[in-house]
Parts: C-alpha cells; sequence; structure tokens
C-alpha cells in the first residue's frame, strides 16, 4: 500500500484527497513537500518526500511490474532482471535519492518516520496499517500503489486505465501437518473450511486487514460496512485486479537474499542501475539454473 500524510499535503498546498498515481506523481509531491520544508522560514527541514527500507527486494519487484516488466521466465530457468524495466525500477529509487527527496533506512526506519509526521509518503503492507494507526496523531490516506504510463505520449485516460499497475502479494500461510492420525488431519480440513468461509474470512480479514482468501468474502455485508466506516481499508481489496505471486521456485529464497545484496549495493555507492541489474541477472540466472518448482 502508498501511505501518505493528508496534514503535510495539505500544507504544501497538496490535494490530500488525490494521492500520487503514477511514479512520475509521486516524484513531483515528495519533490514538493521535500522543497517546502527545506525552504520555507520556520518549517522543519527534516521532513522529507519519500521512505523506504534498504535493499527492498519487494518494492523493486512491485516497481519492475509497474514499469511493464516480468520477473523471471515462464519456465522459471531465466531472469528478467537485466531488462530496461528493471533498469527503470531501480533508476527511479536511486534518482529519488540522489535528488534528496528520498531516504532509505534501516528496518522499519521509515514507517517510524511516517508516523514521527518526518516522511510524507511511504509503501508498506496493509498490516502496517494497524501497527501504526494507534501511534499516528494526523490524518492520514491509504491507497493502491502508483502505477506508470507506458505510453505517456498517448492521450491519457480520464479514469486511470492507461496506468501500468503491479503488485507483489504475499502474507502468511494455513498448513496442515501429516501426523498420522485421519482424524486430527480431518478435523484440521474442517477448521481451514470454516476460517476460509466467507464471512469467517471476511471478518479475519477485517480485523487483520489482511486479504481474504475467498472473493466472494469481498462483498460480504461484514467488508462493506468496515469499508464505508474506514475507506482506508479499500486499497488492497482494488490491488487484487492486478496483483501477482513472487516466482513459486525451490531457490527463491536464495535469489531474494542475493537481491538484497545487489539492491543495497546500488544504494549505497550509487553504482549505475545498469551495471547493478546486469550483474544482478547473471548471479540469479545461475541459481535459477538448479530452480524446481
Amino acid at each position: 500500500m502508498l501511505y501518505y500524510n493528508k496534514d503535510l499535503f495539505k500544507k504544501v498546498g497538496l490535494d490530500p484527497d488525490n494521492p500520487p498515481a503514477t511514479l512520475e506523481e509521486m516524484v513531483k509531491y515528495c519533490r514538493q513537500i521535500t522543497e517546502y520544508h527545506q525552504n520555507t522560514p520556520g518549517a522543519d527541514r527534516s521532513v522529507y518526500g519519500y521512505g523506504c527500507s534498504k535493499a527492498n527486494v519487494w518494492s523493486f519487484l512491485n516497481r519492475i511490474l509497474q514499469y511493464g516488466g516480468k520477473i523471471v521466465s515462464d519456465d522459471g530457468h531465466k531472469s528478467h532482471f537485466a531488462d530496461q524495466a528493471s533498469i527503470n525500477a531501480l533508476d527511479y529509487l536511486q534518482n529519488m535519492l540522489k535528488e534528496g527527496i528520498a531516504r532509505e533506512g534501516q528496518g522499519f526506519d521509515h514507517q517510524n518516520d511516517f508516523i514521527a509526521g518526518k516522511c510524507a509518503i511511504i509503501e508498506s503492507s496493509i498490516v502496517s496499517k494497524v501497527f501504526m494507526e494507534e501511534s499516528i496523531e494526523f490524518d492520514f490516506g491509504v491507497a493502491p500503489l502508483p502505477g506508470y504510463i507506458l505510453n505517456p505520449l498517448a492521450e491519457r485516460a480520464i479514469d486511470g486505465s492507461d496506468i501500468n499497475r503491479g503488485v507483489i502479494l504475499s502474507g502468511s500461510n494455513i498448513n496442515i501437518f501429516n501426523n498420522g492420525d485421519p482424524k486430527k488431519i480431518a478435523g484440521a480440513w474442517d477448521f481451514v473450511k470454516w476460517f476460509t468461509s466467507t464471512d469467517i474470512g471476511a471478518e479475519w480479514s477485517i480485523r487483520t486487514t489482511y486479504l481474504p482468501v475467498r472473493k466472494s468474502s469481498l462483498q460480504s455485508p461484514i467488508i462493506q460496512s468496515a469499508l464505508e466506516k474506514d475507506p482506508n481499508m479499500g486499497a488492497p481489496y482494488v490491488q487484487l485486479e492486478y496483483c501477482h505471486f513472487e516466482p513459486r521456485l525451490s531457490v527463491w529464497f536464495e535469489v531474494r537474499d542475493l537481491m538484497a545484496d545487489h539492491l543495497e549495493k546500488a544504494t549505497l555507492e550509487m553504482t549505475p542501475a545498469k551495471e547493478i541489474c546486469d550483474q544482478m541477472a547473471k548471479d540469479v540466472d545461475a541459481i535459477l539454473k538448479h530452480a524446481s518448482n
């Protein structure tokens, strides 16, 4: 999700009801927020536009999708990290950091800065809403991640349908272990069926902010009523239309760790994005050769 500080938006002259819908808009918003606080007498010069964590694989993969790219080949044995979409995704973050309108931190530093009113925009899981809202003392909004206009020369669509969007869906898992007792296993299946049923799934979704397993839960009066009370709950359901999974490969956790190393180097040393992505692709492809689904 995109979290944004509506009070800061108002302060610098941005519409608090219109968060950035495109990557280009996010740069403009972050620039306006940062420059206002740098150049306005009496303003808090420590306030900045966009915050993120170092070596954030999730954000990088989201951005690749937003730029119209792919993560790995259909057979899972070759990455697309040397493609232009991946280079654009990394270059986007590097440019924001170089300009000083974005900052990286360790772990949840950016989330803490957002809570403290020092950072105007962050990207994080919808579950972060539960942890942050009890501490936040300002008006904030939750919106879908911004996307990229693949054909900037074409006439803009009023409904935003010309914006290419992408987000990686991830979260918790439900597992049943075979302990050799058929009755216990059957009971576990009964629980899973109950837990993922339409109304129980809807209630669980609202209480935790995690997405329900069943699409039918989205039409449940439980969710519909909750959305009327809190519009910030709606963004994750919107993104279901264009969500993706990370590659379901046996080596993917190893790949993620390797990607994190390259992404950390990219922003610490500001090595050109193409150079980083080319090397990342070579290293990842060496692992993917041994991948199995």
